[in-house]
């Protein structure tokens, strides 16, 4: 199957399994910085200095059909949504200011 994007893909279910690809190959790593501390610190990766609107991440929170949310479940996605509007805020003053 033709894909578009990066060829090959690599998909794993794995973070650490993730990092040490990125580390051992020339693959790119989509993560944040406090995700990959141990590693920039260390240099075992670097960052690339690249900022493109159309490679924005966004949360996925996934539950089980025809379940009621704990409240502890219900305020994570109330903390996650709020987060995700702070940064697209931010974002939109970064770009006002350029």
């Amino acid at each position: 199957m033709l894909r578009k994007g990066f060829v090959p893909a690599i998909e794993v279910n794995s973070l650490d399994t993730a990092k040490r690809i990125a580390r051992q190959s020339d693959a790119l790593f989509p993560g944040s910085a406090s995700m990959l501390a141990t590693e920039l610190s260390s240099d075992n990766l670097f960052m690339l200095d690249y900022d493109s609107p159309t490679l924005r991440s966004q949360p996925a929170l996934v539950r089980l059909r025809n379940r009621t949310l704990s409240p502890a479940a219900l305020r994570f996605v109330e903390l996650v949504r709020a987060v995700e509007s702070e940064l697209v805020a931010a974002e939109g003053t970064e770009h006002d200011v350029e």
